[in-house]
Parts: C-alpha cells; structure tokens; sequence
C-alpha cells in the first residue's frame, strides 16, 4: 500500500529568509487542492460491518489514521488547511461498489486530519460537502483517490 499527497497550494505561515528572525513576516499562501491516493483497497462498510471485533476495527481505523498522519507530514502540508473543505473520494476497483460503500475511506480520512490537526473537527462548517464516486479499473490500478478542496480558495 503507498500513499501520495501532492499539495497545489495549501496555507503556509512562512518566514522570510531576507529579514532576521525578530523581523520575520509571514506569506500566507492559499489552500486550493490536496490530492490523496492510496494505492490498494481500502476497506468498505459491508465489510467494516460484517462479523470483526471491535478491537481489529478500532486497530485497524487507527492504523489507517496513523499512515495518513506520518503521510501529511512527510510531504511537509502545513497545518492548518483552509476550511471550509469540500472531499471528493473516487475509489477504483475491478468491480466497482455501492457509492456509499466509500463512506468509510472518507470517515478515516476526516478522522486523521482531525486528530493531526489539520482541521479543528469534521462539523458542517468545516466539511461542507462529501462526493462519493466508483469507477472500474484493472487489477493492478486499484487505488482511491481523494480530493479536498478549500471552498473558501
């Protein structure tokens, strides 16, 4: 499984380094667009609700937030992103799901940029809409995407 997070423009408080550190200003560079794919399956409701415990679900959501945690910061995205933020979640399968199959991917996505700070919370005044998408691919292009785009941009 690999992650990949490109950022267009995301907001970034930047010292200038012309100036001495008591004069520093800060740039402020406005958030546009992050693209997240995570290449391979992620899980889906149906099998979210189907027959785990507890423990391997709760262990299996915070494994998923952890990558995308260490992912966000080995990209350096500054932190915080500009909301209110608009997630588009594209997941491409051999066989493609039920649209609200996807809802999952989304929830640990939310999840993580919550906890990591990102975002202060997953309110409907920071996360204003959620598209779900599901198209066909071959095998070995199984991947979903996410797109988060600030609507304030």
């Amino acid at each position: 499984m690999e992650i990949r997070l490109t950022a267009d423009l995301i907001k970034r408080k930047m010292p200038s380094p012309l100036r001495s550190k008591s004069q520093r200003t800060l740039q402020t560079v406005l958030s546009r667009m992050i693209l997240f794919v995570v290449k391979g399956r992620l899980p889906t409701l149906n099998t979210w609700l189907s027959g785990t415990s507890w423990r391997t679900k709760n262990r299996e959501k915070s494994d998923w937030q952890t990558i995308i945690f260490l992912e966000l910061l080995r990209q350096k995205i500054p932190k915080p992103l500009i909301t209110p933020l608009t997630i588009t979640a594209t997941q491409f399968r051999v066989r493609p799901l039920d649209v609200d199959n996807s809802i999952l991917a989304v929830k640990f996505l939310l999840d993580a940029l919550k906890t990591s700070g990102y975002i202060p919370d997953d309110a409907p005044d920071n996360i204003i809409e959620i598209i779900l998408r599901s198209r066909k691919c071959a095998a070995k292009e199984e991947r979903t995407e996410f797109e988060i785009r600030s609507a304030s941009a």
